[in-house]
C-alpha cells in the first residue's frame, strides 16, 4: 500500500494552483485512510523511516480524516520527543483503547528514540513514512526490522523538499 502525496502528474502537466494541490494532497491522504481500514487495528503508528524525520503531517491528516469518516474523533497522540521514563505510562494508554481505528501517533524515527520504537512496536499497526531524496534506505531497512515488518500496513511516501 504505497500511496504518493501529493499525486503524481505527467512532465507536460503544468505546475498545480494552490487549489488543485490541497485538493490533490487530500485525496491522496483520503485513499491512505481507506487503505488502512482494510486492516483490523485499533491504534497506528506514523513512524518516519530515517533519522530526524517527521510523520506529524501525515498523522494529523489522517487523524483528522479518521474522524470525519468515523463521525467521532480518532485520537491523534504527537509522541515525538517522548522520554523513556514517560513511555511505560503512553503504552498502558495504548492497551486501553478499545474502539477500532480509534487513535495515531505521531513518532520519533525508532533509529533516534527507544520509547519510539517501544511504541511502535506496542501500536496495533504502522504506516512507513519516508520522505524521498533524504532517506537512506539502509536505514528504512533498519526501520522496518527494528519495529517488525509484519507490524507495517505500508508506506507513505513524501516530496523532495523543494530547492
Amino acid at each position: 500500500m504505497t500511496q504518493r502525496t501529493p499525486t503524481e502528474r505527467g512532465p507536460d502537466a503544468a505546475p498545480p494552483t494552490e487549489p488543485d494541490a490541497a485538493r490533490d494532497t487530500r485525496q491522496a491522504y483520503e485513499r491512505l485512510w481507506v487503505a488502512a481500514l482494510q486492516s483490523s487495528w485499533r491504534t497506528l503508528a506514523i513512524v518516519p523511516a530515517t533519522r530526524g524525520a517527521s510523520g506529524r503531517a501525515v498523522a494529523a491528516a489522517l487523524a483528522l480524516l479518521g474522524s470525519e469518516y468515523r463521525g467521532g474523533p480518532v485520537e491523534l497522540v504527537h509522541a515525538e520527543g517522548l522520554q523513556l521514563g514517560a513511555c511505560r505510562a503512553l503504552l498502558e494508554r495504548l492497551d486501553k483503547v478499545a474502539e477500532p481505528h480509534a487513535l495515531v501517533l505521531s513518532l520519533d524515527s525508532p533509529l533516534d528514540s527507544q520509547s519510539a520504537l517501544l511504541v511502535s512496536r506496542a501500536a496495533d499497526a504502522a504506516l512507513l513514512v519516508v520522505p524521498l531524496g533524504t532517506t537512506p534506505w539502509g536505514e528504512a531497512r533498519q526501520t522496518i526490522e527494528a519495529v517488525g515488518r509484519a507490524r507495517f500496513l505500508g508506506a507513505v511516501t513524501l516530496p523532495e523538499p523543494a530547492l
